[in-house]
C-alpha cells in the first residue's frame, strides 16, 4: 500500500509541474475619464506568453487605446500628454466607441492599457481577459 501512494504523490507532483503555466485573467473596470486626459491600467506579469483581448466601450466620446509594456508606460504616457502616438505598442485602435483588440504579452512582463484623446468626457467600459 506504501507504494501505490507514493507513486499517486509523484503522478500529483508530476501534474502540477506539468500544468501549464499560463494564468486566467479577468479584469473588468468602469470609469469616466475627462478631455485630453490620460488613463492607465496596469495589469501584473503573466507566467507565460499570453494572448489577451481588450474590450473597450465609450459612451460620450470616443477615445484612443493603447497597449503597451510596463517598460514603456512613462515614455508612452509622454507622448500622449504632447498629443503625439505612443511608440512600442503592442496593440493600438483611436477613436473607439466600442472595439476589441487582441495582443500577445510576453512573459514576466507586465503590461498597461492607456486611454486618451476623449474630446469630452466619456464614459469608458473596460474588460480585459487572457488565457
Amino acid at each position: 500500500m506504501g507504494n501505490a501512494r507514493r507513486r499517486l504523490v509523484r503522478i500529483g507532483c508530476l501534474a502540477v509541474l506539468l500544468a501549464p503555466a499560463c494564468q486566467r485573467l479577468n479584469y473588468e473596470k468602469s470609469f469616466e475619464i475627462d478631455a485630453d486626459d490620460v488613463q492607465a491600467v496596469l495589469i501584473d506579469p503573466p507566467r507565460s506568453d499570453q494572448k489577451v483581448s481588450i474590450s473597450v466601450s465609450a459612451t460620450g466620446s470616443p477615445v484612443d487605446v493603447y497597449v503597451v509594456l510596463e517598460k514603456d508606460k512613462p515614455a508612452a504616457m509622454k507622448r500622449l500628454k504632447d498629443f503625439q502616438k505612443p511608440e512600442n505598442t503592442l496593440a493600438a485602435k483611436e477613436k473607439v466607441q466600442s472595439d476589441t483588440l487582441e495582443a500577445t504579452v510576453p512573459a514576466k512582463s507586465g503590461f498597461v492599457v492607456l486611454l486618451a484623446n476623449a474630446k469630452k468626457t466619456a464614459q469608458v467600459q473596460l474588460k480585459i481577459t487572457g488565457k
